[in-house]
């Protein structure tokens, strides 16, 4: 029969050590990745653990900011979506109606399940199509950044 001398200094507290430190480490990245950004990452073991624990720690404090960030500017975005006075429309690609504001709806008289249904071309008036159609195109198509148009809408 062979003895196995635990001390403090052996390899296999070292091992352990590491081995508990890549199990906190592990429980902690799943709780963050469920969402939970205040949970601390604080492993103890090895100075690679510990430095490996160090640098998670702070990329979750930086998404934690990017998500608080992007929360905030997602606010004001709908603030000034739904209580603008100028009416804004969102359009997919096949420039059909993702999102309309209320302003929208009441220039042009449609409700905004209605306009979901439509595409921004079943609305428009006839002496805009040609103009919107192309620069339409030239937006889809990256040639163009975005564009403004005053225009007429065919009103219910």
């Amino acid at each position: 029969m062979t003895l196995i001398s635990l001390t403090p200094r052996s390899d296999i507290w070292r091992v352990l050590g590491i081995g508990v430190a890549v199990m906190v480490i592990t429980s902690t990245a799943k709780e963050v990745a469920g969402g939970n950004f205040d949970r601390k990452f604080d492993a103890k073991g090895a100075v690679e653990i510990e430095s490996l624990s160090r640098r998670i720690d702070t990329m979750r404090k930086s998404l934690k900011e990017r998500i608080t960030a992007i929360t905030e500017s997602e606010q004001r975005f709908r603030l000034i979506f739904d209580e603008g006075l100028s009416g804004i429309a969102l359009l997919s690609k096949e420039a059909k109606y993702i999102d309309v504001n209320p302003s929208f709806c009441k220039i042009t008289g449609y409700s905004r399940e209605e306009l979901l249904e439509k595409s921004f071309m079943d609305i428009t008036h006839p002496d805009h199509t040609a103009t919107d159609s192309d620069k339409f195109n030239k937006l889809i198509n990256g040639e163009i950044p975005c564009y403004k148009a005053k225009k007429q809408y065919i009103r219910k």
